[in-house]
């Protein structure tokens, strides 16, 4: 109808204006950070060529979710120690797909570094670049990536300088969401 300008992705809105989306589009994984915590962090962040860890270990502070064939692990690039990573994951392994991973940042403090979602075994970026620098850069992703054959793992690597884990306050504006899209 001309008068529906509006898409989502080649779907226009009925005579009403409704849009009825393929609901097929299935959850990965989702990791939420449920309440404010230190969790023992490094408050000087940590250096160029590093996986940001994420939080595990305890329902209280955090929510995970997976879907079919996704686990996390920790790679050789974490920042923890290994007998401490029981608790910590760097390490998103998702199977053979199409994603679209969403994910909000909160760096507590604001340090100078850069960051990016990476294919884990190339290091080749799946995403733009996250600047920590100051308060007023995005620290949001949003991007579709595809996942081949043998599946892949992904991390938030640091590019440069120094970039902080979720902790304290910041835990609680933090999440990554992850679709596979059919």
């Amino acid at each position: 109808m001309s008068h529906n300008i509006e898409k989502v992705n080649s779907t226009s809105g009925d005579r009403l204006s409704s849009i009825n989306i393929d609901q097929s589009n299935t959850l990965a994984f989702r990791w939420r950070g449920i309440q404010s915590v230190n969790l023992g962090l490094s408050g000087s962040g940590y250096s160029s060529g590093n996986n940001l860890p994420y939080y595990r270990s305890s329902a209280s502070y955090v929510y995970i979710e997976y879907g079919t064939g996704v686990t996390v692990s920790n790679s050789s690039y974490s920042v923890i120690a290994p007998a401490y990573q029981y608790g910590w994951f760097d390490q998103i392994n998702l199977p053979e797909g199409n994603y679209n991973l969403i994910h909000q940042y909160a760096a507590y403090p604001a340090l100078s570094g850069t960051m990016a979602w990476v294919d884990n075994s190339t290091s080749a970026k799946i995403a733009p670049v996250i600047s920590t620098e100051n308060n007023h850069s995005s620290l949001n992703t949003n991007v579709y990536f595809v996942a081949p054959s043998g599946g892949i793992g992904i991390a938030t690597r640091i590019l440069s300088g120094s970039a902080n884990g979720a902790s304290f306050g910041s835990l609680l504006n933090c999440n990554i969401t992850i679709i596979k899209v059919n």
